[in-house]
């Protein structure tokens, strides 16, 4: 009974990407890997013209006949819960920005949406080939590194947008999250805030991580400690957040002048909840959060904010493909895109 690619691949412990190489006498593998994949192929009477040639792929991307983009989008993982009103925003902005940079350099854009489990290799290994595309562009705002590496397994040039990674030799573009939570910090002390809490979602994501270490920074600079006791975890989506935030008031109303939320989403949530407990902001306590989503200045007050620009952020990491895919240098890009200190009515002087 022939076996299929996934099955002598598991068969011999080792990647999809082994198999085919070994099939295609490509260079990658130790000898004994290769003999290993072969006498599996042998013993069970496998043709190797049912599997998709890696050699084919390559011979489209040396003559640069391919263009087409994968923005691949990872919508769940076993290591990190991320609920949909953390991701959704940036997510959909990465796509219309990446698209739009990618016609601009005359690529073509195919978005997939992959779950993050034991098949994950197998899936993407599938529209790479399928789609003959020229490079990836990975939105991966929640995705481990390891799996980042098994895209990279696959031989095409891949860039990640919206994390950043220090563990692993992959390009990547993400935005200044720990000097965007910084200038939120310094704000609100110039303003004369001392007393200041912190909103934090209970999903953690890298960029989360770094605002919380540029925000606290901020204060410590100023000899200001982040009291544990005003430091308020929450659902990450505005409804979670709301009803979160409303309980815990509930039982101490003891509150910061100011509340710094590691996003707009959690700053939205936090507002209905005050409106709701007839606590006004900025008059009682001043609100900053972190994106500027479009609800942001609809709210009332209309919320202070911190500004991503997904426009540079999406042309930085066309570009950096580009010059993946044209075969320009091998050192590693890993790039930071500035933010900006977006000034609303969500917070005021204190005396």
């Amino acid at each position: 009974m022939a076996l299929k690619i996934k099955d002598i691949a598991k068969k011999a412990g080792v990647s999809i990407t082994a198999v085919s190489f070994a099939l295609n006498n490509k260079e990658g593998i130790s000898d004994e890997t290769r003999k290993k994949i072969l006498d599996i192929v042998s013993e069970c009477g496998y043709t190797p013209r049912t599997l998709i040639k890696f050699d084919e792929i390559d011979q489209l991307q040396q003559a640069n006949t391919s263009k087409l983009i994968l923005l691949l989008n990872c919508p769940s993982t076993p290591f990190t819960k991320v609920e949909s009103g953390n991701v959704s925003l940036s997510f959909y902005e990465i796509i219309k920005e990446v698209e739009r940079s990618a016609n601009q350099n005359q690529y073509d854009l195919v978005f997939k949406s992959i779950n993050m489990d034991s098949s994950f290799q197998e899936e993407v290994h599938k529209i790479v080939t399928n789609y003959h595309v020229a490079g990836i562009i990975v939105a991966s705002t929640a995705i481990p590194s390891f799996y980042i590496k098994q895209v990279q397994e696959l031989g095409v040039p891949v860039v990640a947008i919206d994390s950043y990674y220090s563990d692993i030799n992959v390009d990547c573009v993400v935005m200044d999250n720990y000097a965007g939570a910084y200038a939120a910090g310094k704000y609100l002390i110039e303003l004369g805030h001392k007393k200041i809490g912190y909103l934090k979602s209970v999903a953690r994501v890298n960029n989360f991580d770094e605002r919380q270490k540029g925000f606290e920074a901020a204060l410590n600079e100023c000899g200001i400690d982040l009291d544990p006791a005003n430091i308020y975890q929450v659902g990450s989506t505005i409804e979670d957040c709301e009803t979160g935030l409303s309980e815990a008031l509930t039982e101490k109303r003891n509150l910061p002048t100011a509340l710094f939320a590691e996003s707009d989403y959690l700053a939205v949530g936090a507002l209905k909840s005050f409106q709701g407990l007839g606590i006004k902001v900025p008059d009682d306590v001043s609100v900053i959060g972190f994106d500027n989503i479009a609800i942001s200045e609809l709210m009332t007050p209309k919320l202070t904010t911190v500004s991503v620009p997904w426009g540079d952020m999406a042309d930085m990491a066309i570009e950096t493909l580009m010059r993946q895919i044209r075969q320009e240098g091998k050192t590693n890009l890993k790039t930071r895109i500035g933010v900006e200190l977006i000034k609303r009515e969500s917070c005021r002087v204190v005396k």
